[in-house]
Protein backbone atom coordinates (compact mmCIF):
# COMPACT_ATOMS: atom_id res chain seq x y z
CA UNK A 1 0.00 0.00 0.00
CA UNK A 2 1.07 3.54 -0.66
CA UNK A 3 1.11 5.84 2.37
CA UNK A 4 -1.90 7.69 0.95
CA UNK A 5 -3.93 4.42 0.73
CA UNK A 6 -3.33 3.39 4.34
CA UNK A 7 -5.93 3.92 7.05
CA UNK A 8 -5.20 7.03 9.05
CA UNK A 9 -4.29 5.09 12.17
CA UNK A 10 -1.64 3.04 10.29
CA UNK A 11 -0.23 5.67 7.95
CA UNK A 12 3.30 6.86 8.80
CA UNK A 13 3.58 10.33 10.20
CA UNK A 14 4.44 12.74 7.38
CA UNK A 15 7.83 14.39 7.49
CA UNK A 16 7.69 18.14 8.07
CA UNK A 17 7.91 20.04 4.79
CA UNK A 18 10.77 22.11 6.19
CA UNK A 19 12.86 18.98 6.75
CA UNK A 20 12.13 17.64 3.29
CA UNK A 21 13.03 20.92 1.65
CA UNK A 22 16.19 21.15 3.74
CA UNK A 23 17.25 17.72 2.46
CA UNK A 24 16.41 18.78 -1.09
CA UNK A 25 18.52 21.92 -0.69
CA UNK A 26 21.39 19.80 0.62
CA UNK A 27 21.07 17.72 -2.54
CA UNK A 28 21.29 20.89 -4.63
CA UNK A 29 24.39 22.05 -2.75
CA UNK A 30 26.01 18.66 -3.34
CA UNK A 31 25.29 19.13 -7.04
CA UNK A 32 27.00 22.52 -6.87
CA UNK A 33 30.08 20.88 -5.36
CA UNK A 34 30.12 18.34 -8.18
CA UNK A 35 29.91 21.21 -10.68
CA UNK A 36 32.99 22.78 -9.08
CA UNK A 37 34.87 19.51 -9.58
CA UNK A 38 33.61 18.98 -13.12
CA UNK A 39 34.40 22.56 -14.09
CA UNK A 40 38.11 22.00 -13.50
CA UNK A 41 38.10 20.77 -17.09
CA UNK A 42 38.51 24.43 -18.04
CA UNK A 43 41.69 24.69 -15.95
CA UNK A 44 43.89 23.02 -18.56
CA UNK A 45 46.14 26.07 -18.70
CA UNK A 46 47.14 25.53 -15.08
CA UNK A 47 49.15 22.41 -15.90
CA UNK A 48 49.75 22.66 -19.65
CA UNK A 49 53.22 24.12 -19.03
CA UNK A 50 54.52 20.80 -17.71
CA UNK A 51 53.47 19.12 -20.96
CA UNK A 52 55.48 21.70 -22.83
CA UNK A 53 58.53 21.98 -20.59
CA UNK A 54 58.82 18.71 -18.67
CA UNK A 55 61.90 16.65 -19.47
CA UNK A 56 60.89 13.62 -21.50
CA UNK A 57 57.81 15.33 -22.94
CA UNK A 58 58.78 18.71 -24.36
CA UNK A 59 55.62 18.87 -26.46
CA UNK A 60 55.35 21.54 -29.10
CA UNK A 61 52.65 24.17 -28.84
CA UNK A 62 50.66 22.38 -31.54
CA UNK A 63 50.87 19.11 -29.58
CA UNK A 64 49.68 20.80 -26.38
CA UNK A 65 46.76 22.28 -28.30
CA UNK A 66 45.94 18.77 -29.55
CA UNK A 67 45.62 17.59 -25.96
CA UNK A 68 43.31 20.53 -25.21
CA UNK A 69 41.19 19.68 -28.26
CA UNK A 70 40.90 16.07 -27.08
CA UNK A 71 39.72 17.35 -23.70
CA UNK A 72 37.06 19.47 -25.41
CA UNK A 73 35.91 16.57 -27.57
CA UNK A 74 35.42 14.57 -24.40
CA UNK A 75 32.94 17.19 -23.24
CA UNK A 76 31.19 17.47 -26.59
CA UNK A 77 30.39 13.77 -26.87
CA UNK A 78 28.50 13.50 -23.60
CA UNK A 79 25.45 11.81 -25.11
CA UNK A 80 26.59 8.52 -23.59
CA UNK A 81 26.24 10.14 -20.17
CA UNK A 82 22.65 10.99 -21.00
CA UNK A 83 21.93 7.36 -21.87
CA UNK A 84 23.47 6.23 -18.58
CA UNK A 85 21.41 8.81 -16.70
CA UNK A 86 18.16 7.63 -18.31
CA UNK A 87 18.99 4.00 -17.57
CA UNK A 88 20.57 4.12 -14.12
CA UNK A 89 19.87 7.53 -12.59
CA UNK A 90 21.87 10.50 -11.40
CA UNK A 91 24.09 8.87 -8.79
CA UNK A 92 25.41 6.13 -11.05
CA UNK A 93 26.11 8.69 -13.78
CA UNK A 94 27.92 11.01 -11.37
CA UNK A 95 30.03 8.18 -9.94
CA UNK A 96 30.97 7.02 -13.44
CA UNK A 97 31.84 10.60 -14.40
CA UNK A 98 33.99 11.08 -11.32
CA UNK A 99 35.84 7.82 -12.04
CA UNK A 100 36.51 8.94 -15.62
CA UNK A 101 37.78 12.31 -14.39
CA UNK A 102 40.04 10.68 -11.84
CA UNK A 103 41.38 8.14 -14.34
CA UNK A 104 42.18 10.83 -16.90
CA UNK A 105 43.97 13.21 -14.55
CA UNK A 106 45.89 10.48 -12.74
CA UNK A 107 46.96 8.92 -16.03
CA UNK A 108 48.39 12.25 -17.20
CA UNK A 109 50.11 12.64 -13.83
CA UNK A 110 51.69 9.19 -14.15
CA UNK A 111 52.68 9.88 -17.77
CA UNK A 112 54.43 13.09 -16.70
CA UNK A 113 56.27 11.30 -13.90
CA UNK A 114 57.33 8.39 -16.10
CA UNK A 115 58.42 10.69 -18.91
CA UNK A 116 60.76 12.50 -16.54
CA UNK A 117 62.28 9.19 -15.37
CA UNK A 118 62.92 7.95 -18.90
CA UNK A 119 63.79 11.26 -20.50
CA UNK A 120 67.21 10.03 -21.65
CA UNK A 121 65.71 7.08 -23.52
CA UNK A 122 63.05 8.88 -25.56
CA UNK A 123 63.87 9.76 -29.14
CA UNK A 124 61.07 12.19 -29.91
CA UNK A 125 58.78 14.47 -27.93
CA UNK A 126 55.61 13.29 -29.67
CA UNK A 127 55.81 9.68 -28.45
CA UNK A 128 53.23 10.08 -25.65
CA UNK A 129 50.91 12.44 -27.53
CA UNK A 130 48.31 9.83 -28.48
CA UNK A 131 48.07 8.58 -24.91
CA UNK A 132 47.88 12.09 -23.48
CA UNK A 133 45.02 12.90 -25.86
CA UNK A 134 43.21 9.74 -24.78
CA UNK A 135 43.63 10.61 -21.11
CA UNK A 136 42.41 14.16 -21.71
CA UNK A 137 39.38 12.79 -23.56
CA UNK A 138 38.62 10.62 -20.52
CA UNK A 139 38.48 13.44 -17.99
CA UNK A 140 36.62 15.65 -20.46
CA UNK A 141 34.05 12.90 -20.88
CA UNK A 142 33.77 12.42 -17.12
CA UNK A 143 33.19 16.12 -16.62
CA UNK A 144 30.40 16.05 -19.20
CA UNK A 145 28.74 13.02 -17.61
CA UNK A 146 28.71 14.53 -14.14
CA UNK A 147 27.39 17.89 -15.31
CA UNK A 148 24.69 16.23 -17.41
CA UNK A 149 23.53 14.27 -14.36
CA UNK A 150 23.36 17.15 -11.88
CA UNK A 151 21.65 19.55 -14.30
CA UNK A 152 19.07 16.94 -15.35
CA UNK A 153 18.40 15.89 -11.75
CA UNK A 154 18.04 19.46 -10.53
CA UNK A 155 15.57 20.40 -13.28
CA UNK A 156 13.43 17.43 -12.22
CA UNK A 157 13.76 18.19 -8.51
CA UNK A 158 12.83 21.88 -8.73
CA UNK A 159 10.25 22.17 -11.54
CA UNK A 160 8.88 25.47 -10.25
CA UNK A 161 12.37 27.01 -10.04
CA UNK A 162 14.25 25.08 -12.69
CA UNK A 163 15.60 28.19 -14.43
CA UNK A 164 17.05 29.62 -11.22
CA UNK A 165 18.43 26.25 -10.13
CA UNK A 166 20.03 25.42 -13.48
CA UNK A 167 21.42 28.94 -13.84
CA UNK A 168 23.02 28.80 -10.41
CA UNK A 169 24.58 25.41 -11.11
CA UNK A 170 26.03 26.69 -14.39
CA UNK A 171 27.50 29.60 -12.43
CA UNK A 172 29.42 27.14 -10.28
CA UNK A 173 30.61 25.32 -13.39
CA UNK A 174 31.80 28.64 -14.79
CA UNK A 175 33.78 29.76 -11.74
CA UNK A 176 35.28 26.31 -11.09
CA UNK A 177 38.51 26.96 -12.99
CA UNK A 178 39.04 30.21 -11.06
CA UNK A 179 38.58 28.30 -7.80
CA UNK A 180 41.10 25.75 -9.08
CA UNK A 181 43.59 28.50 -9.89
CA UNK A 182 43.19 29.91 -6.39
CA UNK A 183 43.68 26.44 -4.88
CA UNK A 184 46.89 26.07 -6.89
CA UNK A 185 48.17 29.44 -5.67
CA UNK A 186 47.30 28.70 -2.04
CA UNK A 187 48.19 25.01 -1.74
CA UNK A 188 50.33 23.62 -4.55
CA UNK A 189 52.43 26.35 -6.19
CA UNK A 190 54.87 26.02 -7.79
CA UNK A 191 54.36 22.25 -8.29
CA UNK A 192 51.98 21.67 -11.18
CA UNK A 193 52.49 17.94 -10.79
CA UNK A 194 50.91 18.14 -7.33
CA UNK A 195 48.00 20.03 -8.88
CA UNK A 196 47.50 17.18 -11.36
CA UNK A 197 47.59 14.66 -8.52
CA UNK A 198 45.00 16.67 -6.59
CA UNK A 199 42.76 16.88 -9.67
CA UNK A 200 42.93 13.10 -9.90
CA UNK A 201 42.20 12.44 -6.24
CA UNK A 202 39.48 15.03 -5.65
CA UNK A 203 36.75 13.36 -7.80
CA UNK A 204 37.06 10.17 -5.73
CA UNK A 205 37.58 11.67 -2.29
CA UNK A 206 35.06 14.52 -2.64
CA UNK A 207 32.93 13.97 -5.73
CA UNK A 208 31.82 10.40 -5.10
CA UNK A 209 30.67 11.02 -1.50
CA UNK A 210 28.76 14.10 -2.71
CA UNK A 211 26.94 11.92 -5.25
CA UNK A 212 25.26 10.08 -2.35
CA UNK A 213 23.49 13.31 -1.39
CA UNK A 214 22.06 13.96 -4.86
CA UNK A 215 18.53 12.89 -5.62
CA UNK A 216 16.16 14.13 -2.92
CA UNK A 217 13.11 15.52 -4.67
CA UNK A 218 11.83 18.73 -3.11
CA UNK A 219 8.23 19.81 -2.74
CA UNK A 220 8.88 22.82 -4.97
CA UNK A 221 6.30 21.65 -7.49
CA UNK A 222 3.58 23.54 -9.35
CA UNK A 223 1.19 20.68 -8.59
CA UNK A 224 1.86 20.76 -4.85
CA UNK A 225 0.12 23.03 -2.37
CA UNK A 226 3.40 23.28 -0.48
CA UNK A 227 6.59 24.78 -1.88
CA UNK A 228 10.02 25.79 -0.76
CA UNK A 229 10.55 29.48 -0.28
CA UNK A 230 12.92 31.00 -2.79
CA UNK A 231 16.54 30.52 -1.64
CA UNK A 232 17.93 31.44 -5.03
CA UNK A 233 18.47 35.15 -4.49
CA UNK A 234 20.40 34.49 -1.27
CA UNK A 235 22.40 31.78 -3.02
CA UNK A 236 23.23 34.13 -5.89
CA UNK A 237 24.36 36.71 -3.34
CA UNK A 238 26.78 34.21 -1.83
CA UNK A 239 27.98 33.25 -5.30
CA UNK A 240 28.48 36.91 -6.20
CA UNK A 241 30.65 37.32 -3.11
CA UNK A 242 32.72 34.32 -4.27
CA UNK A 243 33.13 35.92 -7.70
CA UNK A 244 34.23 39.21 -6.11
CA UNK A 245 36.94 37.46 -4.05
CA UNK A 246 38.14 35.49 -7.08
CA UNK A 247 38.24 38.62 -9.24
CA UNK A 248 40.16 40.61 -6.63
CA UNK A 249 42.65 37.78 -6.25
CA UNK A 250 43.15 37.58 -10.01
CA UNK A 251 43.63 41.34 -10.35
CA UNK A 252 46.06 41.53 -7.44
CA UNK A 253 48.05 38.59 -8.79
CA UNK A 254 48.19 40.09 -12.29
CA UNK A 255 48.80 43.77 -11.55
CA UNK A 256 50.83 43.74 -8.33
CA UNK A 257 53.51 41.73 -6.56
CA UNK A 258 51.32 41.33 -3.48
CA UNK A 259 50.46 37.69 -4.27
CA UNK A 260 53.29 36.60 -6.57
CA UNK A 261 55.29 34.49 -6.62
CA UNK A 262 52.66 32.28 -5.05
CA UNK A 263 55.05 30.10 -3.06
CA UNK A 264 56.58 33.07 -1.24
CA UNK A 265 53.20 34.75 -0.61
CA UNK A 266 51.33 31.63 0.44
CA UNK A 267 49.63 33.11 3.56
CA UNK A 268 47.90 35.84 1.52
CA UNK A 269 46.80 33.34 -1.13
CA UNK A 270 45.67 30.93 1.55
CA UNK A 271 43.58 33.67 3.15
CA UNK A 272 41.74 34.24 -0.14
CA UNK A 273 41.22 30.50 -0.56
CA UNK A 274 39.79 30.14 2.95
CA UNK A 275 37.44 33.07 2.29
CA UNK A 276 36.09 31.40 -0.86
CA UNK A 277 35.71 28.01 0.84
CA UNK A 278 33.92 29.63 3.79
CA UNK A 279 31.43 31.32 1.47
CA UNK A 280 30.78 28.07 -0.38
CA UNK A 281 30.35 26.20 2.90
CA UNK A 282 27.65 28.70 3.88
CA UNK A 283 25.37 27.63 1.03
CA UNK A 284 23.91 24.51 2.72
CA UNK A 285 23.10 26.61 5.80
CA UNK A 286 20.98 29.21 3.98
CA UNK A 287 17.63 29.72 5.77
CA UNK A 288 14.61 27.98 4.23
CA UNK A 289 10.98 27.87 5.13
CA UNK A 290 8.03 25.93 3.78
CA UNK A 291 5.03 27.93 2.66
CA UNK A 292 1.58 26.98 1.44
CA UNK A 293 0.57 28.17 -2.01
CA UNK A 294 -3.06 29.16 -2.47
CA UNK A 295 -4.39 30.62 -5.74
CA UNK A 296 -0.86 31.34 -6.90
CA UNK A 297 0.09 33.21 -3.70
CA UNK A 298 2.05 32.14 -0.67
CA UNK A 299 0.08 31.87 2.52
CA UNK A 300 0.92 30.94 6.06
CA UNK A 301 3.81 28.55 6.75
CA UNK A 302 2.71 24.92 6.60
CA UNK A 303 4.00 22.50 9.20
CA UNK A 304 3.72 19.17 7.36
CA UNK A 305 2.92 17.68 3.98
CA UNK A 306 -0.31 15.80 3.30
CA UNK A 307 0.14 12.03 3.07
CA UNK A 308 -0.80 11.95 -0.62
CA UNK A 309 2.21 14.15 -1.41
CA UNK A 310 4.70 11.91 0.34
CA UNK A 311 5.54 9.83 -2.74
CA UNK A 312 6.50 13.03 -4.59
CA UNK A 313 9.12 14.09 -2.03
CA UNK A 314 11.58 11.27 -1.56
CA UNK A 315 15.04 10.10 -2.50
CA UNK A 316 15.09 9.18 -6.17
CA UNK A 317 17.77 7.95 -8.50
Amino acid sequence: LKPSDMPVEYAPAPMPAYKRNRQAWTSFCASAGIELISGQVYGFGLFSDILRNKAGLNLSQAAVESVAIAENFGQYFRLAGGFVYDSFGARVTIVAGMLLCSAGYLAIYIAVREAAKGSGEREGPLAPLGLLCTFAFLYGQGSGWAECAVISRTVVDFPASRSEAAGLLKTFFGVASAVGALAFAALFAPSREMLLLALGICPIVVGMPLSLLVGFKSCDSPSSSHAMSEPWLRAYSVTLAVVVVLTLHSLLASLTSFLRPYETHRPANLLCFVAVMSLLAALPALPLRSSKVENGKRGEPAAVLPREAMEDCSFVE
